[in-house]
């Protein structure tokens, strides 16, 4: 379990943290908290779960991660602390993490420097990456912190 933001966005909106194995750091994030599961339901709390192969073309329909990510950034507004994880806390999260991070108005490559530079094992597949960079002016363009 890393801490990617080592300070919200915006005051009052929660923090992210990424990793794998749920169940070894649910209680050590503060409360509130969402869970922000790539491998299906995950049973602690508040979540939102996406059951995703992990293969270099697997990727969520274009709505489905626009949709997850502003879900994502209405928990944070909300002052909850968002846990995503799949099941090396490698790919999928990463995936997830990062559009999250450009939802805040940031841009794919300073997206994915941040992930990496706070989670070191963060990748993302040929299909995931290439996905996030095509739906850059999208997934950056509506909540953008002040």
């Amino acid at each position: 379990m890393d801490l990617i933001d080592l300070k919200p966005a915006k005051p009052g909106w929660g923090q992210v943290w990424q990793g794998s194995e749920l169940a070894d750091w649910f209680d050590k994030v503060p409360s509130p908290k969402c869970v922000i599961s790539m491998v299906g339901e995950c049973g602690l709390g508040p979540a939102i779960s996406w059951a995703m192969i992990d293969d270099d073309r697997a990727t969520l329909p274009d709505a489905g991660l626009i949709a997850a990510a502003d879900a994502s950034i209405g928990f944070l507004k909300n002052g909850y602390n968002l846990l995503v994880h799949c099941f090396e806390g490698k790919f999928r999260s990463t995936y997830m993490d990062v559009a999250i991070h450009m939802r805040t108005g940031m841009l794919f490559a300073d997206a994915y420097a941040l992930v990496r530079s706070r989670h070191v094992i963060a990748d993302l597949r040929e299909g995931t990456k290439a996905q996030l960079m095509r739906l850059e002016s999208v997934l950056n363009s509506v909540v953008k912190p002040t």
